[in-house]
């Protein structure tokens, strides 16, 4: 599918602003919150999300950064983003997630708690952009 979207999705940071590079996360809450855990976790089927977002800045801005690209894998879970800047004002940012097992002990939840909180910093990594200095100089 293929959608169109217009919508605040940055802050501003001074002279810069931190724009979301991962929009289907925004407002994600962390998955496990506790730091141990007594019961066993329990998803109710493996799932795979792909997430392909072509962000395009506004006028007289600039790409400064980008969030840094990242793999993680597990034995039954991937997580990979990817960042680049495909023309001096789009931005492409890919997010693969797949999660194949569903049953965890609760012996397995410091691992699995690692791997979502990772996850989770990842998605919340930002895109620096700033006004381009051909903008700055004339205001």
């Amino acid at each position: 599918m293929q959608f169109h979207v217009s919508c605040p999705i940055a802050v501003a940071a001074g002279k810069r602003l931190m724009l979301a590079q991962h929009l289907f996360q925004i407002n994600e809450k962390p998955r496990f919150s506790s730091t141990a855990r007594s019961n066993g976790i329990y998803f109710h089927v493996p799932w795979q999300e792909a997430d392909e977002v072509h962000i395009k800045v506004p006028a007289g801005m600039e790409v400064e950064s980008l969030a840094p690209d990242d793999i993680v894998k597990l034995e039954y879970a991937l997580y990979q983003v990817r960042q680049k800047q495909e023309a001096p004002d789009t931005i492409f940012s890919r997010r693969d997630f797949i999660m194949g097992q569903g049953l965890f002990t609760p012996n397995e939840y410091k691992e699995i708690k690692g791997f979502f909180d990772k996850v989770k910093s990842d998605d919340d990594q930002p895109a620096l952009v700033r006004l381009s200095p051909s903008v700055a100089t004339t205001k």
